[in-house]
């Protein structure tokens, strides 16, 4: 029960901010730094009464999206990449103790940074997905971690399924082909790391 609530209390306390925010234009970042701050509450909270993988991640996505949504088109993107960074630095202390879940919240951090990076466009977005999320699922098969194995390979696959799917479209047969090809070479690679992890 008090696991639940560390999660309805930050969802909740997000969307206050959020409301919040808006009624006071220019301080902005002030509201972002509250997140922050309620992001590592919810952590302690976190740490003490649930520990599941899933549980920092979902904190760590809820605090980045409210902050986006607070941050977007009111302050300069460079606002959202330093908050994403402190999101990162947070997650720090718990890195040896929590290592595959921090390492999972770290991709989100990572992610968001890119997609606000004028550097950045669909194609890296895409390349970092299909690429990150394929190796962290083959280390969650290799490792036998649960957060890993489903997360990754979901988004490995969504990556590569909405990639097929819109190269279909616009007739590129050489592209769906390589993303195909991929895809096999981790199946496989899922499949022995897997048989391997079973045998031991």
């Amino acid at each position: 029960m008090k696991e639940f609530l560390i999660y309805v209390v930050a969802v909740l306390g997000n969307i206050l901010l959020y409301q919040l925010s808006g009624q006071w234009e220019g301080i902005e970042w002030l509201f972002a730094l509250l997140i922050l701050g309620l992001f590592a509450l919810a952590i302690q909270g976190w740490k003490r009464y649930s520990s599941r993988g899933f549980g920092l991640f979902f904190l760590t996505t809820a605090g980045l999206f409210t902050i986006n949504s607070i941050l977007y088109l009111l302050m300069p993107t460079i606002f959202i990449i330093l908050f994403s960074l402190l999101f990162g630095l947070v997650l720090m202390p718990l890195y040896m103790k929590y290592r595959y879940p921090v390492l999972a919240s770290w991709w989100i951090v990572l992610f968001n940074i890119l997609m606000y990076l004028e550097i950045s466009n669909d194609t890296v977005l895409f390349w970092f997905t299909i690429i990150t999320t394929g190796v962290g699922a083959l280390i969650g098969f290799r490792q036998q971690s649960k957060l890993f194995k489903y997360f990754f390979t979901g988004c490995f696959l969504l990556s590569a399924g909405g990639s097929v799917l819109i190269n279909l479209v616009s007739n590129d047969y050489l592209m769906v082909f390589f993303i195909m090809l991929i895809v096999v070479f981790f199946a496989v690679g899922a499949y022995l790391f897997e048989r391997k992890s079973n045998d031991k």
